[in-house]
């Protein structure tokens, strides 16, 4: 199923039983931004992982509201949700303790991130704009040890949704879940505040 508009913003969740298992249901879970895959290929997602992470701690829920950095270019506001999030580790960081990650603005599920790719969104007054690029690339290496390069200047991707129709989004990805549960397959646990279970 895809929920939203894949040339703007939209959410693609598949369960897929011939990969699941009694324990784990497994499927498809990607971003579609601006006609552009997050990961970009099919992957499998662990759907109960990806649900959680983005009906408990998506920004897309409840978009943050700073319009200074929605107002920045697009690479700026990126790179400093980015930088929020995954602070740069120096070596002479002593305590690592000591630096905090920002996850206000952080959109992105663990599948999505697996793959090396973000996205972030951010609102201003009843637009949401939401950013997103993928950051590294899998590359073979010697003795079929595949590892991942950073790409030098990723192609940031972004869309204005208004913030209704975002929260239409979350909310026909609720449904889904809700149906899903209706037919005996439990994707998340229902302890999510506002999750299926409390609707």
């Amino acid at each position: 199923m895809i929920f939203g508009n894949p040339y703007e913003f939209a959410v693609l969740i598949e369960y897929i039983p011939e990969w699941s298992t009694e324990t784990f249901r497994y499927g498809l879970f990607h971003f579609m931004l601006d006609g552009k895959m997050f990961p970009e290929e099919l992957v499998t997602s662990t759907l109960g992982v990806d649900l959680r992470d983005f009906l408990e701690g998506s920004a897309l829920v409840s978009p943050p509201e700073n319009c200074e950095i929605f107002n920045m270019s697009k690479e700026e506001a990126f790179n400093l949700m980015f930088e929020l999030a995954y602070p740069d580790y120096h070596d002479d960081v002593e305590n690592l303790d000591d630096i905090d990650n920002i996850f206000l603005y952080k959109a992105s599920t663990v599948n999505i991130e697996d793959f090396r790719s973000n996205v972030f969104c951010v609102a201003c007054n009843d637009t949401v704009r939401i950013i997103g690029a993928k950051m590294e690339r899998l590359l073979p290496g010697s003795d079929d040890q595949n590892f991942w390069e950073r790409i030098p200047n990723p192609e940031v991707i972004e869309v204005f949704m208004s913030v209704d129709a975002v929260k239409e989004i979350v909310r026909k990805v609720r449904e889904y879940d809700w149906a899903m549960r209706k037919k005996g397959l439990k994707l998340i646990s229902s302890t999510i505040p506002g999750g299926a279970d409390s609707a």
